[in-house]
């Protein structure tokens, strides 16, 4: 199923992977715009806690979490690592890229490093999967229908599958369960590690190994990622929003926006970023 949005630019589209990618792949996404090449518009990169995959042609500046960092320039397919805290990042004029977004704890399925390695980084996806990805980018965008793109890429993923670990399927039973809790803390996280005989070391330990982020971060951003899906399906009100998802009051939810999107709840609202926008209005 092929997701298209037309109401301005940027041309959006989403690609559902087939079913051998989807325990592994949320979605193959694409998008086609124009920046200015004058004065570029720099987005927030609001963190979901996953990795991605970015196939792209355009050369993109990376300012990471501060927008006072002299920015990183890269013009060639790269991984855009999980993130617990807002980044930077603009496109120099016209921009044309497709990616994958992974699911959690699935990028070391396709790269046997610790997640823990990009954690909050780009990295240029040649230093893990060789030089020949650049001519693989070259080819997908030689070809037009973005659905034939998308199931080159998907054949690109299934060659790259790593043998699977069995702390890999614990851990993705583990996520199950605690992502299906409307408030998860600790206290519940310790009760569930307990009962697969895990210690907090090496709970702390499998977290970092394929998610990047320890479990204590990791529910932070789930919070957040909710919160997010609350607000742009129409809740307004803070103070309810802050309860309903576990902060301890408004000025919590408040910091923890700061955090993950660079501003105040109602600020960030009313201008989000085109990704932002893409992801949660139709949920």
């Amino acid at each position: 199923m092929v997701y298209t949005d037309h109401r301005e630019e940027p041309h959006y589209q989403e690609f559902n992977p087939d079913n051998n990618l989807k325990q592994f792949v949320e979605c193959i996404w694409y998008i086609n715009g124009q920046n200015s090449g004058i004065d570029p518009c720099v987005e927030p990169l609001v963190p979901g806690g996953r990795a991605e995959f970015i196939f792209t042609r355009s050369a993109i500046l990376w300012y990471g979490n501060n927008l006072k960092n002299k920015p990183e320039r890269i013009a060639s397919p790269f991984l855009l690592g999980q993130r617990d805290c807002v980044n930077y990042i603009t496109c120099l004029d016209h921009y044309d890229s497709i990616n994958v977004r992974l699911k959690y704890g699935c990028l070391p399925v396709f790269n046997n490093t610790s997640a823990h390695t990009f954690t909050n980084k780009i990295v240029p996806l040649s230093k893990l999967f060789g030089e020949t990805v650049s001519r693989f980018a070259a080819i997908i965008f030689e070809i037009r229908s973005f659905n034939d793109r998308a199931q080159l890429i998907e054949l690109w993923l299934e060659k790259n599958i790593a043998d699977l670990r069995k702390d890999w399927f614990e851990l993705q039973e583990f996520l199950n369960e605690i992502t299906a809790i409307e408030e998860v803390n600790n206290s519940i996280i310790r009760k569930i590690s307990d009962s697969y005989g895990w210690s907090e070391k090496k709970l702390e330990r499998i977290f970092l190994k394929y998610i990047g982020f320890t479990p204590y971060q990791f529910i932070k951003l789930v919070r957040f990622r909710k919160f997010m899906e609350m607000i742009f399906g129409g809740y307004k009100n803070l103070t309810d929003l802050a309860h309903s998802n576990g902060f301890y009051d408004q000025s919590h939810l408040i910091r923890e926006c700061y955090r993950y999107a660079g501003d105040k709840p109602t600020t960030f609202l009313k201008n989000p970023n085109n990704i932002v926008r893409f992801i949660y209005s139709r949920r």
